[in-house]
């Protein structure tokens, strides 16, 4: 059973595993593959970095936020670029 500070987080990862299975029946792979934007959330996980990170990052105009809907995204390829620049 789920207390009601928990339903958000599970709302959350049933649409991630929504997104997920609509993906794989497309056979476009992971969402991870597919999409083209992601949020700070799954940034810092990715590259498990806190927010404080990314704050500092776009501050320093090192990737761009992209605003959608009044949420901020980056570019999936934008960053994976800035990684390899970095390495």
């Amino acid at each position: 059973m789920l207390t009601f500070n928990e339903i958000p987080a599970a709302i959350e990862k049933l649409q991630a595993d929504l997104r997920e299975l609509i993906c794989y029946i497309k056979g476009q792979g992971t969402h991870e593959e597919a999409s083209e934007f992601i949020t700070r959330k799954e940034l810092a996980q990715m590259l498990q970095i806190n927010f404080s990170t990314i704050h500092h990052w776009v501050k320093a105009k090192r990737i761009t936020p992209i605003n959608i809907g009044g949420r901020v995204y980056f570019s999936r390829k934008e960053i994976l670029s800035f990684i390899k620049k970095t390495k």
